[in-house]
């Protein structure tokens, strides 16, 4: 059997093999292990430059597609301008395809996820952003979650990424997001330290954009700063994004250029020497699913303090139990909070960090991929 798949995250090529970064590849991987073959639908990038690469595998074939340009209005008028060359290569390769996978939100795979079902091919999609309502939440959003609910009346695998007693919306299932493998899984060592370091390092992993809420971060720690000059302290940034320029120079006017390390994006053996070796995890995202960098820090026992969004609650508990929630957006409380892990005396930092890595032991890309596999397997009985 034969999947495509359409996703705006950008590939490259080194050496005749196709990579791409973040827990993207991993998935990519995952989803494509029962099919004999995969059609990726991606913007290419030059391979100059790129770090963090992973490889996707060999039955993967990459489609370079055209990478939607401008932001707003102009970005919507070049989707509708571009339309009848998205449709072409979405006919070109879904007719060849049993099934089509597009990870949404997303402009060009919420296109190819309506052309899909229109043409009635069988439908796997996974929602990695807030299903919940927040602030965050755009028309766009709206509209894509009813067409979600749609497709999941007529037999089609819609997935949620998060985790609930509920079901997200009749015939929609939770899903877990994750890049450990088993085996990475149990060749990293954690940090199991009792208390904070000398000079305490925290730090925040992903894509350095609006909505993952660093600049809220860097408000935050701006306060205690002022607060108390003295207080040691460095945040350390790993990833990279459009924002990266503007969260250096607001790091610089709130006087934090010298407590803040920028690491860009760091491939997955880099990430995992490093991390355990940070204090703990802050991830002030303003809108999420279920972030795979809760896993990440969790793995590496690095308690998480994050926004209350998707299933936060759910990964990180509501009691202290692997970490903190606080609002999204909310500067003064995310301040406040980071103040007292930095000033507390009493905190077992130890517990948290086995309660940590107890919890991701079975957060597996290989679980993962089989749990996708029996979903579809229910639904569409040709499925090994």
């Amino acid at each position: 059997m034969v999947i495509s798949a359409v996703s705006y995250k950008p590939c490259w090529k080194e050496d005749g093999e196709w990579y791409s970064s973040g827990g993207f590849p991993h998935q990519m991987n995952g989803i494509a292990s029962p099919y004999s073959l995969m059609y990726l639908l991606v913007p290419a990038i030059q391979a100059e430059g790129q770090k963090g690469g992973i490889k996707l595998a060999d039955n993967i074939v990459v489609v370079p597609i055209q990478a939607p340009k401008g932001s707003g209005p102009l970005r919507k008028l070049f989707i509708l301008t571009f339309l009848p060359y998205y449709l072409w290569k979405f006919y070109h390769y879904f007719r060849k395809s049993s099934v089509v996978h597009t990870p949404l939100p997303g402009d060009v795979p919420l296109l190819a996820f309506l052309f899909a079902l229109i043409s009635r091919k069988k439908i796997l999609a996974r929602y990695g952003s807030s299903w919940k309502v927040t602030n965050q939440t755009s028309s766009m959003h709206r509209f894509t979650k009813g067409a979600m609910k749609f497709a999941a009346k007529l037999g089609h695998v819609m997935l949620v990424t998060g985790t609930g007693e509920v079901p997200p919306a009749p015939g929609v299932e939770w899903i877990f997001s994750t890049s450990l493998s088993a085996d990475l899984i149990e060749a990293v060592s954690p940090n199991c330290s009792e208390t904070l370091s000398p000079v305490p390092q925290l730090v925040y992993i992903g894509r350095l954009s609006t909505e993952k809420g660093v600049h809220v971060l860097l408000e935050a720690l701006g306060k205690i700063k002022k607060r108390e000059p003295e207080l040691k302290f460095k945040l350390n940034l790993i990833g990279d994004g459009p924002e990266r320029k503007k969260l250096s120079d607001h790091a610089a006017n709130l006087d934090l250029d010298s407590s803040i390390i920028f690491h860009g994006q760091l491939n997955q053996t880099e990430l995992f020497d490093l991390l355990p070796k940070m204090d703990f995890c802050v991830q002030p995202s303003l809108t999420e699913g279920f972030s795979k960098a809760w896993l990440d820090a969790m793995l590496c026992g690095l308690p998480v303090l994050s926004s209350n969004v998707g299933a936060a609650e759910s990964v990180i508990g509501n009691k202290g139990e692997r970490g903190w929630l606080v609002q999204p957006g909310d500067s003064n409380e995310l301040g406040e909070r980071i103040f007292g892990l930095l000033t507390v005396d009493t905190l077992e930092f130890g517990e948290m960090r086995k309660a940590c890595r107890s919890y991701v032991s079975d957060k597996t890309l290989e679980k993962w991929a089989a749990k996708i596999r029996e979903i579809c397997r229910a639904k569409w009985e040709e499925i090994q």
